[in-house]
C-alpha cells in the first residue's frame, strides 16, 4: 500500500484539480528564478516533511532538481523517469542530468534506444535503468487466419514513432497469411 503525493514545480492546471478530487495530496512548487534559495530552501523542507521513502521523478528538470533536494531532504530511494529520446534537451540539462546521475538510484525508460542515448549521452551506468516498455500485449488479442483484422496506428509521423517497424510487422503479417487492411 502506498500514498501518492504529487509536487509540481509549475504553477497550478488542471490536472492538480483532479489529483485533489481523488483526495491525492498536491505541492504546488511554483518554481521561477524569484527567491529562488529560498523557494529551494521551501522544497526540500516540504519533501523532509512529507517523510517519502521514494521520490519519481519525470523528465530533465525536475530529475534534476528532485536528486539534489530529495537528497538534502533525506529520502533514500530516487527514481528518474526519462519517456522520449531528450532531442530537445538544452545542454545545459543534459550537464544536471549527467553531473547528478549519482544521486539517482535507478532510471526507468520506455526503450532500449532511449536506454542507449541515457548511456552514452548522459553517462548513466546501463545497470541503473531499466527498461520498461509502451505498448500492448498481442497475446491479449485474437487475431484470425481466417477473417481480415484491421491494423491502425496513431502517432505523428516522425520516424522515431516507428511507422517503419509497423510496416515491417506488416510484412511478416502477410507472410504468415494474416489478412488485413490498415
Amino acid at each position: 500500500c502506498f500514498e501518492p503525493i504529487v509536487f509540481c514545480i509549475g504553477e497550478e492546471g488542471p490536472m492538480a484539480y483532479r489529483l485533489r478530487e481523488l483526495d491525492i495530496k498536491v505541492h504546488l512548487l511554483n518554481f521561477n528564478m524569484d527567491r529562488i534559495i529560498r523557494r529551494l530552501k521551501e522544497t526540500r523542507d516540504i519533501l523532509r516533511s512529507e517523510r517519502l521513502d521514494m521520490l519519481y521523478c519525470v523528465l530533465s528538470n525536475s530529475i534534476i532538481l528532485g536528486a539534489v533536494l530529495g537528497r538534502l531532504a533525506g529520502i533514500s530511494i530516487i527514481v528518474g523517469g526519462i519517456r522520449g529520446l531528450g532531442m530537445t534537451w538544452t545542454r545545459k540539462e543534459i550537464l544536471g542530468v549527467r553531473l547528478t546521475r549519482f544521486l539517482v538510484n535507478s532510471y526507468i525508460v520506455n526503450s532500449e534506444a532511449i536506454k542507449k542515448i541515457r548511456v552514452n549521452r548522459e553517462k548513466i551506468h546501463r545497470d541503473k535503468i531499466e527498461v520498461i516498455p509502451n505498448g500492448i500485449d498481442l497475446n491479449s488479442f485474437q487475431f484470425s487466419v481466417d477473417k481480415k483484422n484491421i491494423i491502425g496506428m496513431v502517432g505523428s509521423l516522425k520516424q522515431i514513432k516507428g511507422q517503419s517497424q509497423l510496416l515491417k510487422a506488416s510484412r511478416i503479417l502477410l507472410d504468415r497469411g494474416v489478412d488485413y487492411n490498415f
